[in-house]
């Protein structure tokens, strides 16, 4: 995942560290790994604009899928992170670029306008329609309890899987 600020230049940042097989420390991103959010106001702004928008510079491994829990489930589709801004300013000037990721956030902004000037952190994701979205076979159903049998949610802000598991998971408590 190539992440950029505004004006569409790569940053240069090593991916996080890892220890290889010779036990050297080693940069390179977890593929296989799903970041997935608590989103039950992002999940419909994803299916509907492709993108996920959160307070800006909120610390996110380098991943490169994303998931939304909504409604109590980890929705199907698992979209593929195409771009990430970490400051991204949604001032008039800026929004007034012919892009397509702006194009995706002036149809966010209409709905959003609490936005507007304001510097957030901002995700392009592939749509769900898109070939590069992966599509579980169905939502995976919270079913994680506390002590005293009652529900609580799988995250309320940013919880990592393996994509592998959810593929598999019939219910959270798989994962």
């Amino acid at each position: 995942m190539i992440r950029s600020n505004q004006a569409g230049q790569a940053k240069n940042r090593p991916p996080r560290r890892e220890e290889g097989e010779n036990g050297n420390l080693q940069r390179f991103p977890k593929v296989n790994e799903v970041v997935i959010v608590a989103a039950n106001t992002a999940w419909p702004a994803y299916q509907k604009h492709g993108v996920y928008i959160c307070q800006a510079n909120r610390s996110f491994r380098n991943v490169d899928w994303i998931g939304f829990y909504a409604g109590g489930k980890i929705q199907a589709p698992i979209a593929k992170i195409v771009d990430r801004q970490e400051d991204f300013e949604f001032s008039a000037d800026h929004m007034r670029k012919e892009t397509e990721l702006n194009k995706k956030l002036n149809r966010w902004l209409k709905e959003n306008t609490w936005a507007k000037g304001k510097k957030l952190q901002v995700f392009n994701l592939s749509t769900l329609e898109c070939e590069q979205t992966k599509h579980l076979s169905k939502p995976i159903a919270n079913d994680l309890k506390n002590d005293s049998g009652r529900t609580y949610a799988f995250t309320q802000g940013q919880r990592y899987v393996l994509l592998d598991a959810l593929q598999n998971a019939t219910t959270t408590s798989d994962l």
